[in-house]
Formats: structure tokens, sequence, C-alpha cells
């Protein structure tokens, strides 16, 4: 078997205000997934060039609806008579 090599790439962009996230993703971007394959029966040499279609493209869109600036962290402590004496 020769090797196959696949490379993807993906970009990914994030608007802080609206809390959308936008994501583009490439598969086998340089169509390099063949692998081939050289078998030998009897003196005879066969060869197999198999492809697998394998590029693809995906385009993700994903937002956060609501106020994020309202939300209050509240941190409580199961322990205050611990932390008083630091």
């Amino acid at each position: 078997m020769n090797n196959a090599f696949q490379a993807d790439i993906a970009f990914k962009y994030i608007h802080k205000k609206t809390g959308m996230e936008v994501k583009l993703e490439f598969s086998d971007i340089f169509k390099t997934a063949e692998p081939e394959y050289t078998y030998k029966s009897d003196g005879i040499k066969q060869v197999y060039n198999n492809y697998y279609d394998t590029r693809s493209f995906l385009i993700t869109i994903s937002w956060n609806i609501g106020n994020k600036g309202s939300r209050k962290n509240i941190v409580r402590s199961s322990n205050n008579e611990e932390q008083s004496r630091l």
C-alpha cells in the first residue's frame, strides 16, 4: 500500500457582541486521500487505485440568545468559618 494523506482546515469567527459563531470546515483540500494497493499473485502484478471521496465542506452557524450582561456571578462558600480564620 502506498501512502495516502488527507489535509483538513477549519476557520472559526466569533462575534462577541452578538454571540454569533461561524465555522467553516474543509476536508481533504488537496484531494490526496487516494491509497494505491499493489498485489502480486502467481507472478502477475495487480494495482488498485482507490479514491474514497472524502472531500467535504461544512458550514456551522450558531449563536447565544439572551442578555449576557445581566448575569451576576454569585460565589458561595460552604465553609465560612474557615474563610474568617484566613
